[in-house]
């Protein structure tokens, strides 16, 4: 008799220990339990399971460190010039590389348009020619920096830039003059460029042929 009422207190016991266990099982454990299983949690802890497992991805995506390269912060290909002050630091004072500038304007409707084109062109060729040429960028937004610097082109380069979008190409040797730069030329002057930059044509190549100047 001592033996059969000592079994079922044992039972209860285990009972009782393992109604502890389940009532301990936290969301997060139910609802991996819930995917491992595939069976459905219950209606009150499903809200509570999915913030948990927000909370995981959150937590590991703050804490996740990315590579030193992507965080290092890196030099735009194409550079703004914006006053006078940088036209001469970054166009006059070069020595070796040829610098292809490009004019534009926040209201001209063909800049815009062709604003990839040119970041891409330029990514290609100065990735592929870093130390013999680069790309710049003047925006004439009308602001006094910039009308400066078109007042400098045409008083002391003769460089005369009417519109936009056109680009300028400036050699230490030279300053070579200026190029359309539409989306038709820019291709036209992606071309011409890698093929100097090849050693295949010389400096006078770059410029647009009059024969062709008709309106783009």
């Amino acid at each position: 008799m001592n033996c059969i009422i000592l079994t079922m207190l044992m039972a209860a016991l285990i009972m009782t220990m393992m109604s502890a266990a389940v009532m301990s099982f936290t969301p997060s454990r139910q609802c991996m339990h819930s995917i491992q299983t595939q069976k459905p949690l219950p209606r009150e802890n499903t809200q509570i399971c999915y913030k948990n497992l927000n909370e995981v991805h959150t937590n590991d995506a703050s804490n996740a460190t990315l590579p030193t390269s992507r965080l290092a912060s890196r030099e735009p290909t194409v550079r703004s010039i914006l006053t006078v002050e940088d036209f001469e630091a970054l166009v006059l004072e070069e020595k070796e590389k040829l610098v292809v500038i490009r004019f534009h304007a926040p209201w001209c409707r063909v800049c815009k348009a062709t604003n990839v084109a040119y970041e891409r062109c330029a990514t290609k060729i100065q990735s592929a020619y870093p130390s013999r040429i680069k790309f710049l960028s003047a925006n004439f937004d009308g602001s006094k920096g910039t009308n400066e610097l078109r007042d400098l082109l045409l008083e002391v380069h003769g460089v005369d830039v009417r519109t936009v979008p056109t680009g300028m190409l400036y050699h230490p040797s030279m300053v070579l003059g200026t190029v359309r730069l539409t989306r038709k030329h820019l291709s036209a002057l992606k071309q011409k460029i890698e093929m100097y930059l090849q050693g295949e044509n010389d400096l006078l190549s770059l410029l647009d042929d009059p024969s062709t100047d008709e309106i783009s």
